[in-house]
């Protein structure tokens, strides 16, 4: 498959996955869903190495930091979108981003190179920032990506989500 096959099928599956969440899950709930998919797709790059996962990391800080200086640069009131917590609808939305996520990592080619990886994560960061109608905070999306601080006794995003059945 080649790079251009593969990046249509990335988008063709997140774009299918945002819209199946939308129908289950409230806009907060699918913006959750869309982090909890790009930190899977940053604990996938973790485990392939320092690199891997800092070209995501900064890849993601890339994309959302141009977005907020470019809002800014047209709307000096701009301020940023809010990452909502999870709420009734949020595990849904979870399962079936976190499933077109893994789906994405699926079509990594032998070569060990990964241009799905990548190119799911700046889809996903595009999906987050429709979802929330504006760019959210690097910081905060940081703060989500990378996981609880032990120190601080944070829970994981998974355990944030509101499980209701």
């Amino acid at each position: 498959m080649t790079q251009s096959q593969e990046a249509q099928v990335v988008d063709a599956v997140i774009a299918n996955a945002v819209r199946e969440a939308k129908l289950r899950a409230t806009p907060g709930d699918v913006a959750f869903g869309l982090l909890h998919a790009l930190r899977l797709l940053r604990d996938h790059a973790d485990a392939l190495g320092a690199g891997t996962v800092g070209r995501i990391d900064d890849a993601v800080r890339a994309q959302v930091l141009a977005e907020s200086l470019q809002r800014r640069a047209i709307n000096p009131q701009f301020s940023h979108a809010v990452l909502p917590p999870a709420g009734p609808t949020a595990y849904p939305a979870m399962e079936i981003l976190g499933d077109a996520a893994r789906t994405c990592l699926l079509l990594e080619g032998p070569t060990r190179t990964p241009t799905a990886m990548n190119h799911a994560a700046h889809e996903l960061v595009e999906q987050l920032r429709e979802v929330l109608g504006e760019a959210p905070c690097w910081s905060d999306v940081d703060d989500m990506l990378r996981g609880p601080d032990a120190d601080a006794g944070e829970s994981t995003i998974e355990e944030m989500a509101v499980w209701i059945h």
